[in-house]
């Protein structure tokens, strides 16, 4: 599921997860060979086997308490030989190979190519030209793909753009989303730095973004409740703007 919704995102999140995903996979299989056990700890957190390595069963518990110690998540191991180890490894390997099959496939595609962004670059281009004063929300799921999206835009030449996370969240960069696309701010506070902010759903509450009229869905959230979290940051009661507003949705296809 995770990767259908990173593929329906954008091909940089497609693969940021697919290369994770096989990373794991690699060190899964190496802490079982070479370390006899299969650990359960949060995910992204855990260190490589590598680490590990020289390190006799004494030695690697002492390593993994001091590790976890005052994060407050739990840390197990299941040994090998509690494993029906021959079919656990067998179908790890499996998986492995058929994410690596589908890495194969991809790096194989055009790097360059990418129609969907194209078509929001024309999108952004053709809307600001033809209202200037409206500025442009782009909504996407995942930081990885707002950050793809900010170093496309730059490199397009779309320097007025504007990019928001969870990451970014700073007292600096909410106060130039207030400046820059908060209506509510007096007219003398207001400022026209950013034509367009790209940002994450970490933007589609607690803000007011009604100087923008239109909203691009680069993405759509499996949660409807979110679509309608992002309307809402330009659809303002009692904060007219524009008459009309404009919400664009991207939804997968089969080209």
């Amino acid at each position: 599921t995770l990767l259908v919704r990173r593929f329906e995102s954008s091909i940089a999140a497609f693969r940021s997860t697919l290369e994770k995903m096989i990373s794991t996979y690699e060190e899964m299989i190496g802490y079982v060979n070479e370390n006899g056990f299969f650990p359960i700890y949060k995910k992204g957190d855990l260190p490589s086997y590598t680490e590990l390595e020289g390190m006799d069963e004494s030695e690697i518990d002492d390593f993994f308490v001091e590790f976890t110690k005052n994060k407050g998540d739990s840390f197990k191991k299941i040994k090998a030989e509690e494993l029906d180890l021959e079919r656990f490894l067998s179908d790890l390997k499996g998986d492995l190979s058929l994410l690596q099959g589908i890495h194969d496939e991809w790096k194989n595609a055009a790097p360059d190519s990418d129609p969907k962004f194209d078509e929001v670059v024309l999108m952004i281009n053709e809307s600001l030209k033809d209202n200037p004063d409206r500025k442009i929300v782009v909504f996407t799921e995942f930081a990885d793909t707002a950050n793809y999206l900010a170093k496309k835009c730059s490199a397009y030449g779309l320097d007025r753009v504007f990019k928001y996370t969870g990451q970014d969240g700073s007292t600096a960069n909410k106060e130039i989303v207030r400046e820059n696309f908060d209506a509510g701010l007096k007219e003398k506070s207001q400022k026209n730095d950013f034509d367009v902010i790209i940002a994450t759903d970490a933007i589609s509450e607690g803000f007011n973004l009604h100087r923008a009229g239109a909203i691009i869905n680069y993405d759509i959230p499996y949660n409807p409740t979110r679509v309608i979290q992002r309307v809402g940051r330009i659809n303002r009661i009692n904060r007219k703007v524009f008459d009309e507003l404009y919400i664009y949705n991207f939804f997968p296809t089969l080209t």
